[in-house]
């Protein structure tokens, strides 16, 4: 028996999925092997992503709804046809809102906020406050603490320099999280596969050159249109999946033979795989150089 996060009751509490289950299930379903390895453990196989006692079984719940929603309205059509135009419901900025509380959450009670510049921190209760609040159906907005979404697809060529030569690989099969700031600007980073969303803790004093990332909280549609993020954000992006890069080089020569073996093992699904297609679009796009930085080894 505990304290709930988000109902505040004192009930049995779940081993809660920071980041969707389902998220995994789809990785690994899709993969060459059929298998993960989480990026900074990359000599061990993973089943799913970090669980900590979090929620109730009722507010469990409360969030599957709006996964299964996320899932089933946005994600696989998504995944599937990237020209579609998709209309969505309140449920997106709820299941964005779910996700990013959570990483918000897991980052300060794991006392990972060190790096957070001080003059967010008295930010980080209030926006934990509001989307509590907004969760719960308590307030029909989560306020100056907007959710963005930025969907992402593999770059076929790019002029960009400076760029990973894991790049797609990280755009299409990455997941990632972190809480991040600046001077004047802090944000809840979760990188799904083809999905950015970003919670503002502290949003930046100017809304330009932002574009087309913003939820709307009662419905909005996605679908193929000009989606603008800051050059700091970009940075950001290409920073964190530098970082993704350089973690795939601690993988012991025994594991790269465990992966080798079973890529191998069923080669006509590792040719279907999303895995090999991805790394297809970073090899057209960075030669030989890709092949020497697998980003998710087996994934």
């Amino acid at each position: 028996m505990s304290t709930c996060a988000l109902c505040l009751d004192h009930r049995p509490l779940r081993d809660s999925h920071i980041v969707p289950k389902f998220i995994f299930e789809h990785l690994k379903r899709t993969s060459a092997t059929g298998f993960l390895r989480a990026g900074t453990e990359p000599n061990l196989r993973a089943q799913d992503g970090v669980k900590v006692p979090l929620l109730c079984e009722q507010c469990e719940q409360r969030f599957s709804v709006f996964e299964r929603s996320f899932a089933q309205g946005l994600f696989r059509p998504y995944s599937a046809d990237r020209s579609r135009i998709i209309s969505y419901g309140p449920w997106l900025a709820k299941f964005a809102a779910s996700l990013t509380w959570r990483i918000l959450q897991y980052y300060k009670r794991e006392g990972h906020l060190n790096e957070l510049q001080p003059q967010h921190l008295p930010a980080v209760e209030v926006a934990l406050r509001v989307w509590r609040e907004y969760l719960l159906g308590l307030r029909p907005h989560p306020d100056r603490f907007e959710q963005h979404m930025l969907p992402i697809d593999v770059l076929q060529s790019a002029s960009i320099p400076g760029l990973p030569p894991n790049f797609n690989r990280y755009s299409v099969r990455a997941v990632d999280m972190d809480v991040a700031s600046g001077k004047h600007f802090a944000f809840v980073y979760a990188k799904l596969p083809r999905f950015v969303f970003i919670g503002w803790i502290t949003p930046p004093a100017k809304r330009r050159p932002w574009k087309g990332t913003r939820l709307q909280t009662k419905a909005g549609q996605v679908r193929p249109r000009e989606y603008a993020i800051s050059d700091d954000f970009f940075e950001y992006m290409v920073g964190k999946a530098s970082r993704a890069n350089a973690l795939s080089h601690n993988i012991s020569p025994r594991q790269q033979e465990i992966i080798n073996r079973a890529t191998l093992a069923n080669l006509e699904r590792t040719s279907a795989s999303e895995t090999v297609e991805a790394m297809s679009y970073d090899v057209e796009m960075f030669g030989l150089a890709a092949f020497h930085t697998p980003d998710e080894p087996e994934a």
